[in-house]
């Protein structure tokens, strides 16, 4: 299936948080500005996943992922911010390269799951996102 972005959904929605542990600083202004997307193996996300950026329960970005997921510490350029927002630098932390969509104040949404990290599968919220990144370019 087809996105207006021209690449090819997985069918895959993800929920990601930008606060590594309860109460810590946000990373979302980081990731965006890196156009990437960070998680955990455990949650592993694939090229053509979509994914629901949150801060708290906030969604503000929806973003698909370009490439497969490799380690942080392949890139050791990112173990300065990894130890400013307290985002562990080890190998079971995954990042990729990302095409993202901020959502305008008027499409920002609640997505109250309480885990910082999870598969999307309440069909409301998966037809939210897949309208909003389908609608992105309008």
């Amino acid at each position: 299936m087809k996105t207006q972005s021209n690449k090819v959904f997985s069918g895959n929605i993800w929920k990601f948080g930008c606060n590594w542990k309860a109460y810590e600083t946000s990373f979302y202004n980081f990731i965006k500005d890196e156009q990437i997307v960070i998680g955990r193996e455990n949650w592993r996300y694939s090229a053509g996943d979509l994914v629901a950026i949150t801060e708290g329960f906030t969604v503000k970005a929806i973003v698909m992922v370009e490439e497969e997921p490799k380690a942080i510490t392949e890139n050791s350029s990112y173990r300065f911010i990894t130890e400013k927002y307290n985002i562990a630098y080890e190998d079971a932390t995954i990042y990729a390269k990302a095409e993202w969509y901020q959502l305008p104040e008027k499409e920002i949404f609640r997505y109250q799951v309480q885990r910082g990290a999870a598969r999307v599968r309440k069909p409301d919220i998966k037809e939210t996102v897949l309208k909003l990144w389908n609608g992105k370019n309008k």
